[in-house]
């Protein structure tokens, strides 16, 4: 608790502090304490959801590119860079548009 309090002092009351943990790690005595020491420093925590994959744009990208290797089947290190460089080749601008829009961030 000490370390996010002589944070949060050093930032202006405006400052948001973000937070990984969901709401079951907050339900302990510490979590509260965490969090009224936030407020009272005039700050507010904004409680993130835990981590997914789907919503990941990057993760998605893998996801396809893990399915295209598999079916290439590259068992060398010499076919493995060819086909990662051939899957770079047909990924558009517009699929990445669609990553980003599908995770939420357009």
């Amino acid at each position: 608790m000490r370390s996010v309090v002589s944070l949060t002092g050093q930032n202006p009351p405006e400052c948001r502090r973000l937070s990984h943990t969901g709401k079951s790690h907050r339900r302990d005595r510490t979590g509260w304490l965490i969090e009224e020491a936030i407020e009272a420093r005039g700050a507010r925590p904004i409680f993130l959801p835990a981590y997914s994959p789907d919503l990941n744009p990057i993760e998605q990208l893998f996801a396809r590119l893990k399915s295209f290797l598999r079916k290439l089947k590259a068992r060398t290190v010499e076919e493995l860079w060819r086909a990662i460089a051939s899957f770079l080749k047909g990924v558009s601008k517009e699929d990445c548009k669609a990553y980003l829009a599908n995770s939420g961030y357009t």
